[in-house]
């Protein structure tokens, strides 16, 4: 991990030097953030998130802040915060939604959103969530997030 935080503050570095506006800078923020989380540097890897996130609003695309908000809202639940991680999460489906994304994200959404009903124990609003994510996965064919969607609905039963 060390080298990959290594090899992503280089890649900064340089998209800040050209004054990038490529989806990759933005994105990085997002790695670099969930990065320091893996390393228990939490408090870093938030303000790596909220950087990227104000970052990429600026820029008014759907992809980027669906991405940073989903990198927030499951930052949130890792930290065992579903209150906190739900705005996030709500806010990254309607980008989602907004940005003509492709079906199999729109259900990821959805299925980030159940996680958090869940964990607050809003079972309808987690099952209305992961059944609507397990049909948007039938549509795409995803075959093994499919599978996930039916143990996640099984696990409210």
């Amino acid at each position: 991990l060390d080298t990959a935080l290594i090899l992503f503050e280089k890649a900064k570095k340089l998209f800040e030097q050209q004054r990038s506006t490529e989806t990759t800078y933005y994105r990085l923020y997002n790695d670099i953030g969930y990065t320091y989380q893996l390393q228990g540097n939490y408090q870093t890897g938030l303000r790596y998130f909220m950087k990227g996130l104000k970052l990429a609003e600026g820029q008014r695309d759907p992809f980027l802040t669906s991405l940073l908000n989903t990198g927030l809202g499951m930052y949130f639940m890792r930290q065992q915060q579903p209150r906190r991680a739900l705005p996030y999460l709500q806010q990254a489906l309607r980008e989602r939604l907004n940005g003509h994304q492709s079906l199999r994200d729109i259900a990821q959404a959805y299925n980030n959103l159940g996680s958090v009903y869940q964990d607050l124990k809003r079972y309808a609003p987690a099952m209305s969530h992961y059944q609507k994510a397990l049909q948007l996965r039938q549509q795409a064919n995803a075959r093994p997030e499919q599978m996930s969607s039916y143990y996640n609905i099984g696990s409210l039963l």
